[in-house]
Parts: C-alpha cells; structure tokens; sequence
C-alpha cells in the first residue's frame, strides 16, 4: 500500500479492480441497504507492517468514498 496507489482510486471503480490495483482483496467491515439508495458496503485494507489503513465505501458494487491514514510520502518505500 502506498499514497501513490491510493490516489489512482476512482470513484465508480468495481471492488475486482480496486482489488487489482492495491494487490490483495479488502476485508468487509460494514454493509447496509438503505431503500431508494442501495447497498452500501465499507471494506478496509491494513498494512500490519506500518500501520496504514485504506477505507473505502462501495454503493451499489461501485466506489463512492475513500479515506486512508498513514499514508505519509515515506510510506511503501524500503530503506
């Protein structure tokens, strides 16, 4: 995971792709259906090595909403 990876997230993306481009599959945290608006589902995505987290939120299998912490520019470099 890294700050790069996650700023070429797009919204309306399908959760193969988001998928695809962090290398790994997310872990659900939550789902919800709200009538006249859908499913909403939030996955989250954790680098046990640093700690960084990526939490997106799908409606209606399409990404809508994405957050990240600690993802800082040194973050996914090796020294």
């Amino acid at each position: 995971m890294s700050l790069g990876t996650f700023e070429r997230l797009q919204a309306e993306m399908r959760l193969p792709e988001v998928e695809g481009l962090l290398g790994c599959r997310g872990a659900i945290d939550a789902t919800a259906t709200i009538p006249g608006l859908g499913t909403f589902e939030t996955y989250l995505w954790m680098d046990r090595d640093s700690g960084a987290t990526i939490t997106l939120v799908f409606q209606n299998k399409r990404l809508r909403s994405k957050a990240q912490r600690g993802l800082g520019a040194e973050a996914g470099r090796s020294g």
